[in-house]
């Protein structure tokens, strides 16, 4: 074995504060599940992510999905027993300004979110409606799932 001579580097300014933060989030998410990190996250140059509610009732889930400005065309559901995943995109309407100042703050381009289900659903029953930008997605549990009460005798 041949010995090296060891010979310091110059580091940056902020790597050893990176490396730290780097392990913090490792040990941080260790043990989430996979889906959670499958959805697509905004980027900084803009891209569009909608937001999404999933309510639970003793029957079903309802997913609702905020897509303001999509239609049903540029619209892609794909639900399985233990996820629903929504694709899209908006598309940006281009427009001329000759007045000086512009303010545009809506992001555009394509999406994909991916979100997992607690429980197993019986995706051939799903029902899916868009109104006013609202993507609503009626998800019935599938029937092993549903919670059961049962009575207690006294003796």
């Amino acid at each position: 074995m041949s010995l090296m001579k060891w010979e310091p580097r110059e580091l940056e300014p902020f790597d050893d504060l990176r490396n730290q933060v780097d392990h913090l989030f490792e040990d941080f998410t260790r043990g989430w599940p996979r889906a959670f990190f499958s959805r697509t996250l905004p980027s900084l140059s803009g891209q569009y992510l909608p937001s999404v509610d999933l309510k639970e009732t003793d029957a079903a889930y309802t997913l609702t999905a905020d897509l303001p400005g999509i239609s049903k065309d540029d619209l892609k559901v794909n639900i399985t027993e233990r996820s629903v995943t929504i694709e899209g995109e908006r598309k940006e309407e281009t427009e001329e300004s000759h007045k000086g100042y512009h303010l545009k703050e809506s992001s555009y381009g394509a999406f994909r979110r991916v979100i997992a289900l607690p429980d197993e659903v019986v995706a051939d029953n799903a029902k899916a409606t868009l109104k006013d930008g609202m993507l609503t997605l009626e998800l019935p549990k599938a029937e092993q799932t549903k919670r059961k009460e049962i009575e207690i005798k006294v003796e």
